[in-house]
Order: C-alpha cells, then structure tokens, then sequence
C-alpha cells in the first residue's frame, strides 16, 4: 500500500452545501476508500485556501486513485484535485541509490548562471 496526500479545492456551491447541512465528510467518502481497497486515514480543512486535504493509504495501483479523483470531481463540489503519492525516506534512499546506477549526464556547455 502506498500513501497520498489529496489536496481537493471546494467549490462555492460546495462551501454552500456544508454551511447549510455541516456533516463529516469522513463517514460519507469512506466506502469509495473501501471499494477501491484502500483507506482513508483523515482529512483536514485549509480555510485559508478553501481546501481539504486527504491522507490516505491505496493499492500501488495509479488507476485506483485517479479513479477516485475522477469520482470526486465529477460529484461537482470539487473544483481541482492535486494528487501526491508519499514515500518513505526508506524507500527514497533506494531509490536514491539505483540513481546511481543509471549514468545519467547532465547536459553540457556554457551556461549564463552566476555570471552578471
């Protein structure tokens, strides 16, 4: 399983629909979760932002999540939905070190940074 960090952007009407009937989304989203054989852990309110993000775990499968943003967004609250897979520093260490391996060059030549 793999963990995600949603940031979903509320539409007005959305904003609208909490103020008029306030509910824990938590309770309502957590069958979607369920059905794509994940796991919503919680969500949080950026009010500065008119946002909520997510955190969630999920099959390492890329279609399950996007097949939820998808869901989401086309319920018609949401206006934008960013997506962030987490990684463990574990995990990023491993990958740090196959980088390693992959002889990547830089391009090379001339370049103008720090010189004025």
């Amino acid at each position: 399983m793999s963990l995600y960090l949603t940031k979903m952007t509320l539409t007005t009407q959305g904003w609208a629909a909490l103020i008029e009937k306030p509910q824990n989304r938590l309770n309502a989203v957590k069958p979607m979760f369920d059905a794509a054989g994940g796991k919503i852990l919680n969500y949080w309110f950026a009010i500065d932002q008119g946002a909520i993000y997510t955190l969630y775990e999920a099959p390492d499968e890329l279609s399950n999540s996007l097949a939820m943003e998808m869901a989401v967004m086309g319920g018609g609250s949401v206006s934008s939905v960013e997506g962030t897979r987490l990684i463990t520093a574990e995990d990023a260490m491993d990958a740090m070190k196959k980088a390693q391996k992959f002889g990547y060059r830089p391009i090379a030549g001339k370049t103008s940074r720090g010189k004025k």
